[in-house]
């Protein structure tokens, strides 16, 4: 299915849901194990769908079809043990100057950074490893917030991310970003690691990491099928972090999705931030009213308080379910969805 995402950015044009990358459709074999090769005759060739529910212009369907269907054509083309994606690979940079020179518009999602994060706690630092699926690019990055560009530093092992820095990594093909930038900002946190109470727990269904998401420094990406998503069904949210001490903090923050075409999932109508110093008489930190948006686009919100100066231990956050689909909504009438992933405090 092309109408499913290709990248896991949060820019990435609007797709029905699910994740198709290049390296998937290469790897896509239109005579499956499961089937009995002595009847694989029956199968007589592969294609790709591509629906425009979600489709509005032409440049979208080029850019929801073009890499994929060379790594589609190659796929059904050759034999399972002549595919070689390394080769392949080499063929692409090629092809995407032919798409250029006929006036196609491709995607460059094969080209965005993506990361993996591994925490260190005695250290308080984050691991952080960048990859693409074309890796045989330079991916330049910053720590200070700044745009990657030329001079910038290669990344060429784990880098190592302290409590405030902002982490932005851009891939360059012929010293020119290509694809979509990374920007992970306060990723490393003060609730970095923290231990969370839940005094509303989540839904069996959508447990994510369970009592670790949300201070796990492991961003979802803008899919509701992403398995790193915390939901709670009808119910409000609210949770407390341990900063383990007191410390000094002037902001918090958490992020939720929304996807109106295709799943019940709607933002929170309100957060509320608390703290205290003994997990036992909390202040009023401040609140953020969100208004109602239903539009089909899926997104993902980050909402963000930022208060006075004050010392704390505790973050308690507390998040209003609409409970109910307003009557507007493709499941209008129907249970609403909160889902979440990560907590931060500076």
């Amino acid at each position: 299915y092309f109408d499913h995402y290709q990248g896991r950015h949060d820019k990435e044009p609007q797709a029905w849901g699910g994740l198709n990358r290049l390296k998937d459709v290469y790897g896509f074999n239109p005579l499956p194990d499961e089937i009995d090769h002595s009847k694989g005759h029956h199968i007589l060739g592969g294609q790709a769908n591509l629906w425009t529910e979600q489709i509005e212009t032409f440049e979208h369907v080029e850019r929801m079809i073009l890499p994929r269907y060379s790594a589609l054509a190659e796929a059904l083309w050759l034999q399972p043990e002549k595919k070689y994606w390394n080769g392949f690979k080499k063929k692409l940079s090629v092809q995407l100057k032919r798409y250029q020179h006929l006036g196609y518009r491709y995607s460059e999602s094969a080209f965005t950074p993506y990361y993996s994060g591994r925490l260190l706690p005695e250290e308080r630092q984050l691991e952080i490893e960048l990859r693409t699926e074309l890796d045989e690019y330079p991916i330049l990055f910053s720590l200070d917030g700044t745009e990657p560009e030329n001079t910038s530093k290669m990344f060429t092992q784990t880098i190592l991310m302290n409590e405030g820095e902002t982490l932005r990594a851009s891939t360059f093909v012929e010293h020119h970003p290509a694809g979509y930038e990374l920007k992970l900002e306060n990723l490393m946190n003060k609730a970095t690691g923290r231990k969370v109470t839940y005094v509303s727990s989540w839904h069996k269904s959508y447990p994510g990491g369970e009592k670790e998401t949300l201070t796990d420094a492991q961003l979802a990406e803008k899919r509701g099928d992403d398995g790193r998503w915390q939901g709670f069904k009808e119910d409000d949210f609210e949770v407390i972090v341990d900063l383990v001490k007191e410390e000094v903090l002037s902001m918090a923050w958490i992020r939720f999705f929304q996807h109106t075409g295709s799943t019940s999932v709607m933002i929170p109508q309100k957060v509320e931030f608390w703290g205290s110093l003994d997990d036992k008489n909390y202040i009023f930190l401040g609140e953020k009213n969100n208004k109602t948006i239903l539009e089909r686009e899926a997104f993902i919100k980050k909402i963000e308080l930022d208060f006075k100066p004050v010392s704390l231990r505790y973050i308690k956050i507390q998040a209003t379910n609409c409970r109910i689909l307003p009557a507007n909504h493709p499941r209008g009438g129907q249970a609403a969805w909160l889902f979440t992933d990560e907590i931060g405090v500076l």
